[in-house]
């Protein structure tokens, strides 16, 4: 398929404004989502798509594509984003993206249909890879067959076994960049228009270790950080089940976070981003969400403010909160005092 063609339709000055958030987990990412969901311009996606730059995603497929071409990783990820895109985030019971049914907020015949079409414009082909097995071809537990069975294997729509392979010429980046504009176009674009909403709203925590391949993506777009006091994050992610019970670990893990965003913002283009403070966000949220819509160019709108829950007492002391939440406060002070500092926050 010649994606020529479309050229005009992904140009920088013809693509629709979109908003990117992300933020360290419990920095208010979702809140500041579904306070823009309230705009009456805006289009915003409800939960985290985690398709764009998260494990398996655009990002990787245009760089195994372009500039970092090798086809047996192109052909892993395109198994990946195939089953990630059609599987997972098409389904709400599929573990770990509980809950996460793109397929139902875009349209199914629509996602269906524009995940296909950025296959084509690709230049995928698929093709059997009948007698190749990737794992085994079924597991329970820790057992497994690591041979495909000919008399018991379950039919692919239901094990889910791997049978094809995928490939692919290589792109210029530029031309894999604009197939997967026209992706989002197709998804996001195509809802806002339906809605007659001027902007798309989309929000992935891990938005904030990739906001320069965003930006690069779609250059139209605003990128958004969500702030918050590092000891509150520490101690939200400590009571998670998906977080270790390591409270040393917790702080590493928020810290790396942190200095890889300090990495990213430097190289960012200014006016392409702005953050905002989680804390300022509940306290003053008419002047936050004032100064992101002039950002983003759309009058703010009052409405926004309806369903905000904010803290209705001031919080405990840290040395109390620390002792209920069974953590060390002096790993915390060694570890995310240094980046608490650089945020601005002051350190318990």
């Amino acid at each position: 398929m010649d994606i020529q063609k479309d050229i005009q339709k992904t140009d920088p000055l013809h693509l629709p404004r979109a908003v990117f958030i992300g933020g360290a987990g419990q920095s208010g990412t979702s809140t500041l989502n579904g306070l823009l969901d309230r705009h009456r311009d805006v289009l915003a996606c409800p939960f985290e798509t985690c398709f764009i730059v998260g494990p398996n995603s655009l990002m990787d497929i245009v760089r195994a594509i372009s500039d970092e071409y090798c086809a047996f990783r192109l052909d892993a990820l395109l198994h990946e984003f195939d089953r990630l895109m059609h599987h997972h985030l098409a389904s709400p019971r599929s573990y770990p993206y509980n809950r996460f049914d793109l397929a139902s907020f875009f349209g199914k015949r629509r996602y269906h249909s524009a995940v296909e079409q950025f296959f084509a414009r690709l230049g995928v082909t698929r093709f059997p890879g009948d007698g190749l097995l990737i794992g085994p071809s079924w597991r329970v537990g820790r057992l497994h067959a690591p041979f495909k069975l000919k008399i018991l294997t379950l039919p692919s729509w239901l094990s889910r076994e791997r049978n094809y392979l995928y490939a692919a010429e290589r792109l210029p980046r530029e031309d894999a960049l604009r197939v997967a504009r026209l992706l989002l176009d197709d998804l996001f674009g195509a809802v806002m228009r339906e809605r007659s909403a001027r902007v798309w709203c989309e929000q992935t925590t891990t938005n904030q270790q990739f906001a320069d391949f965003l930006l690069e993506l779609y250059p139209s777009a605003l990128y958004v950080n969500t702030v918050r006091d590092p000891f509150d994050i520490a101690l939200a992610h400590a009571g998670q089940g998906w977080s270790s019970d390591d409270f040393f670990l917790v702080c590493t893990n928020i810290r790396s976070r942190h200095e890889r965003w300090f990495d990213v913002r430097r190289r960012l283009r200014p006016g392409s981003f702005c953050e905002v403070r989680f804390e300022d966000l509940l306290d003053a949220p008419d002047r936050e969400l004032s100064r992101i819509c002039d950002a983003v160019g759309i009058p703010y709108d009052a409405s926004m403010l309806e369903g905000l829950n904010r803290f209705g007492r001031a919080p405990a002391p840290p040395e109390q909160r620390a002792q209920h939440a069974g953590v060390d406060l002096n790993t915390y002070r060694r570890v995310l005092g240094p980046v608490a500092e650089q945020l601005g926050y002051s350190v318990p």
